[in-house]
């Protein structure tokens, strides 16, 4: 995703940020579980 549209998702979603930094956690905690 481009970052201007990246922009003008979270300017119009402020809780977008939220989800997506929820979602590396979680695929953090996988790729932790895989190693």
């Amino acid at each position: 995703i481009p970052r201007e549209s990246n922009y003008l998702l979270n300017a119009r979603h402020p809780e977008f940020q939220a989800v997506v930094a929820t979602a590396r956690e979680l695929e953090f905690v996988v790729d932790a579980r895989l190693e």
